[in-house]
């Protein structure tokens, strides 16, 4: 059996699936992996282009091999043998542009060849990582990890999840409840299992005292975390705060103007909305209207 020609290989340029699918687990960490993606770091940092895009600055600085082998020495245990699975089924979320490449990151980590669905949006620092992958595989030094990974896009009208299913040792769903539900319609072999993550929302609180105990240098660094959390995935990750709760305090307004001040002053440096994340957030705020008047009764339900 082979998909359906209704997809785009976006890495790849050509791949025979059989021999993608007769793939063996790897031990997880295998050096092969982390000279990859130190090199891919590399490239990702030495490009200009990412400078207009935190979030891919972000992800070369994680892929980083000292940072993976920090994470190496969490994970990997000298007394345990472990392996991947084998071939895992990524659905990427369509609302956070470089999840696709740490879903990725992580299964190459734990050893496995990994089939990737890539958001059908289309994301400037997405084709820039990509670009650079492309560039890595034809130096010709990390086919062994190419040839661990594919990359494809597709709508929802197509019928290639069904086959990449069919395949999957594991199936990773990435985009809410509703993604979920959707993946799920197409069957997986009797011993694999899906990895899911649910529709989640996270809320910050703060304590106004403590924004007026901080230094300025403590406020440029919070600042910045806050920024990290909140618009480098554009307030869409599940980690990012949806609501903010202030604790009642007497310096309460005097810390709200001191906090917001220190967050403009770093946005104003660093933030830039790419004209598609304007649309949608246009497109939420006018759904939400009208969602509390139906709720409100104050608007006729059309």
């Amino acid at each position: 059996m082979q998909p359906s020609s209704n997809y785009t290989l976006l890495f790849p340029k050509e791949i025979n699936w059989e021999e993608f699918t007769a793939y063996r687990p790897d031990v997880p960490f295998s050096d092969e992996v982390v000279e990859f993606l130190n090199a891919l770091s590399g490239a990702i940092m030495k490009d200009r282009l990412s400078r207009l895009y935190p979030d891919a600055i972000t992800f070369a600085y994680f892929c980083r091999k000292a940072n993976l082998l920090k994470l190496k020495v969490q994970y990997v245990h000298v007394d345990e043998l472990r392996l991947g699975r084998g071939v895992l089924f990524h659905i990427a979320p369509s609302n956070v542009p470089i999840n696709f490449g740490y879903s990725l990151v992580a299964g190459l980590l734990a050893g496995n060849a990994n089939i990737v669905r890539v958001s059908s949006k289309q994301f400037a620092q997405v084709d820039l990582i990509i670009k650079h992958m492309h560039e890595l595989l034809e130096s010709g030094q990390y086919n062994e990890v190419a040839n661990r990974i594919a990359l494809v896009r597709y709508d929802r009208s197509s019928d290639a999840s069904a086959y990449f299913s069919s395949i999957a040792n594991v199936r990773v769903i990435w985009g809410g409840d509703a993604t979920i539900q959707t993946i799920r319609q197409n069957s997986i072999p009797v011993r694999s299992f899906d990895v899911c993550f649910a529709d989640r929302y996270s809320i910050a609180v703060i304590r106004p005292s403590a924004i007026m105990a901080a230094s300025n240098t403590e406020m440029k660094k919070l600042a910045e975390a806050f920024y990290n959390d909140t618009y480098l995935f554009d307030q869409n990750a599940c980690s990012a705060p949806h609501t903010i709760f202030w604790l009642n305090d007497p310096s309460l307004t005097e810390a709200k103007e001191r906090f917001w001040s220190a967050v403009h002053d770093h946005v104003a440096t660093k933030y830039q909305l790419q004209a598609v994340m304007a649309v949608d957030k246009l497109t939420a705020l006018y759904r939400q209207a009208v969602c509390m008047n139906i709720m409100l009764n104050r608007c006729p339900i059309i």
